[in-house]
């Protein structure tokens, strides 16, 4: 039987204990909520994330570069590769999130299609990016800015 999620209160996330599953998942949707949607704001949509049919309708895509602790998959910052600190550049590898542009009809939260990384996350780092991912696409797919 397939437990019930358990939803965090991430209004203050400083109080959250900083290396529990749910901890790093709220982290890094408040990171997407902020830093990742500054950044989709500035980009050129359709450009290199390119497009994707769904339901034979073209959608436009949206890149957003983000790096993550290799071990943890804690997202520690977006941006373009030059706009991001060296000390993160230096430290933590990049993965890129394809987004697909207009499908919340209004909604801000659009999903998340692809995540695209190299071999530097570890499996337990790669499968919360997962999660996270998946934790973004539900409550995209509700509407909703609650984690």
């Amino acid at each position: 039987m397939k437990s019930k999620p358990v939803i965090v209160d991430i209004s203050n996330p400083h109080a959250l204990p900083e290396n529990t599953e749910e901890a790093i998942l709220s982290h890094n949707l408040l990171q997407m909520r902020s830093s990742m949607v500054h950044v989709l704001m500035e980009e050129s949509v359709g450009g290199n994330a390119g497009t994707i049919e769904m339901g034979g309708k073209l959608f436009s895509c949206a890149a957003a570069r983000g790096f993550a602790d290799a071990h943890s998959g804690k997202i520690m910052a977006f941006g373009n590769y030059q706009d991001v600190p060296e000390n993160i550049r230096s430290v933590y590898p990049e993965f890129v999130f394809r987004i697909a542009v207009g499908l919340g009809q209004g909604n801000r939260l659009s999903p998340i299609m692809e995540c695209y990384s190299d071999g530097s996350f570890s499996s337990q780092a790669k499968a919360m990016l997962e999660k996270t991912v998946e934790r973004w696409n539900s409550t995209s797919a509700a509407g909703s800015r609650a984690a």
